[in-house]
C-alpha cells in the first residue's frame, strides 16, 4: 500500500518525544490512558514490527493477548484497551486467533484504499462507505453487529450490507449477525499462523520441549516469522501456547502442551 499508516508514524514520533505523540493522536483521548503501561506496551509492539509491516505491505495489526505478555495485569490491559476502543482511538476485531487491535486512523486509511482498488466501485458503494466511516465507526464500539441495528439506527439495508461485505468491513457471523472485519485480513492471519507453527515446531523437537530464550532468538526464522521474532514470541506467550520460565542460567521458553 502506498499510504503510510498513522500508527507507524506516531510510533517513530514517540521515540523522539512522547509528549508530541500525545498531542498528535487526538485531543479527546484521556492522558491517563496514553501514560498507561498498556499503551506504552502497544507502542513498543509497533516499534518492534513497523518495518516488517511496511516491507510486506500488510496493515499494522496486533493482538490484545500480546499485551498480556508485556503488562503484569491482564485486568488493566482489558480496561485500557476497552477505554481506547470507546474513545475510537483503536478498533477491535474478533478472530479465531484472538482479538485484533488496529488504530482507527489506520483502519480508515485501509478502507479508503480498499474502495479505490475495487474494480466494481460504484456510487452506491461510495455512499455506503462514507456512511460506515462517518456514522457507524464513531458511534459503534463492539465486535459484531446485528442486521436490525444496522437497519434501524444506521439506515443500512440488505443491499448496503452486501456492499460492506464486498468491501471487507463486515463478515457474516450468522444469518442476522456480522463481525466487523479488516479488509484482506487473510494474509495477516496466514503470517501469524506460520510464525506460530515454526516456534511450536522448534519447541516440540526439543527433548523437554523447552529451549533457552537466547538460543531461540539466534535461530534463523526470518522467512517464517515475518513480523519479527519478538512479535511472534509475544503472540505465542500471550495466547498461552508457551511460557517463559526464569532460571539461574537465563530465561527458558517452554511448550505448554495443555494449551496447544
Amino acid at each position: 500500500m502506498k499510504r503510510t499508516y498513522s500508527s507507524l508514524l506516531q510510533s517513530s514520533k514517540r521515540s523522539k518525544s512522547s509528549t508530541e505523540l500525545d498531542t498528535v493522536i487526538t485531543a479527546k483521548v484521556d492522558n491517563s490512558v496514553l501514560r498507561s503501561d498498556t499503551y506504552i506496551a502497544l507502542t513498543h509492539l509497533i516499534d518492534q514490527s513497523k518495518a516488517a509491516f511496511i516491507t510486506h505491505r500488510i496493515p499494522p495489526l496486533y493482538f490484545k493477548h500480546q499485551l498480556y505478555n508485556l503488562v503484569s495485569s491482564r485486568t488493566n490491559v482489558d480496561r485500557d484497551i476497552q477505554k481506547l476502543f470507546e474513545l475510537n482511538t483503536i478498533r477491535l476485531f474478533h478472530s479465531d486467533l484472538g482479538d485484533i487491535i488496529m488504530f482507527t486512523d489506520d483502519y480508515r486509511l485501509l478502507i479508503e484504499a480498499q474502495f479505490e482498488q475495487l474494480s466494481l466501485s460504484t456510487f452506491e458503494l461510495k455512499q455506503v462507505t462514507k456512511k460506515f466511516l462517518s456514522e457507524l465507526l464513531p458511534n459503534c464500539f463492539r465486535l459484531s453487529i446485528d442486521r436490525d441495528l444496522l437497519d434501524e439506527k444506521y439506515d443500512l439495508k440488505k443491499s448496503d450490507i452486501q456492499l460492506l461485505i464486498q468491501l471487507g468491513v463486515l463478515l457474516v457471523r450468522d444469518i442476522d449477525h456480522f463481525w466487523f472485519s479488516v479488509p484482506n485480513i487473510a494474509k495477516f492471519i496466514s503470517v501469524v499462523k506460520r510464525g506460530r507453527r515454526m516456534l511450536l515446531h522448534t519447541l516440540r523437537m526439543r527433548k523437554y520441549r523447552e529451549i533457552p530464550l537466547n538460543e531461540l532468538k539466534e535461530r534463523d526464522m526470518k522467512k517464517q516469522c515475518l513480523f519479527g521474532f519478538d512479535y511472534h514470541l509475544n503472540d505465542l506467550i500471550g495466547s498461552n501456547l508457551a511460557t517463559i520460565i526464569d532460571t539461574p542460567t537465563g530465561s527458558v521458553v517452554k511448550f505448554d502442551a495443555d494449551k496447544s
